[in-house]
């Protein structure tokens, strides 16, 4: 991995803790619209505004005159978990500076690397390395059940999961060391009901 890409890396790994713990989540499935609602974002089904393009399944817009964050979505096409992904990369792109004005999106270059990186946001969001490694999870149907995300979503979750368990530097950081802590019940409760 280069250098420029594992700070990129480390930037949304520690976004997505700080998430955690200002948010005391500490179980799975994440609430995505619980942490969404927290940062004051509104969340709006697209065939109530129309504002989504055809090829579009979501959309995350500022709107000047209010002040305020929108993420607008395609509700009737989707499953849940494919829901849940979605809300999850629009945040991504908010909370790492993706900026798009109500009216004016940004469409560009540039915006193929920030879809990489709020994809990259919303796999660490919605399924947390060191809670799944705490958890002994290897596969992309236990990923898929325990964090109801897309079998494709834990596909890649899970072999990126492959390369971490090889490293196995699990909670060495001080963020990831609280965020562990705020899981110990769920994941005791986990383990036992095995």
């Amino acid at each position: 991995m280069s250098q420029q890409l594992y700070g990129l890396y480390t930037k949304i790994r520690n976004i997505t803790w700080n998430i955690f713990l200002d948010n005391h989540i500490s179980s799975l499935p994440v609430d995505i619209v619980k942490i969404i609602q927290h940062y004051q974002i509104t969340i709006i089904k697209n065939h109530e505004v129309c504002e989504l393009k055809k090829d579009e399944m979501a959309v995350s817009l500022f709107e000047h005159n209010s002040n305020q964050w929108y993420i607008i979505y395609q509700n009737d096409i989707l499953s849940i978990a494919d829901k849940r992904f979605l809300l999850a990369h629009e945040l991504g792109h908010i909370l790492l500076g993706h900026v798009s004005i109500l009216g004016h999106p940004v469409r560009s270059n540039i915006k193929i690397r920030e879809e990489k990186e709020a994809d990259m946001f919303a796999l660490r969001l919605l399924a947390p390395a060191c809670v799944l490694a705490a958890l002994n999870i290897h596969t992309a149907e236990q990923i898929m059940k325990l964090c109801n995300i897309s079998k494709q979503s834990a596909s890649i979750r899970a072999a990126r999961m492959k390369e971490l368990y090889k490293r196995d530097l699990f909670c060495k950081h001080p963020l990831e060391k609280q965020m562990l802590q705020q899981f110990e019940k769920f994941i005791q409760t986990y383990k036992n009901s095995d």
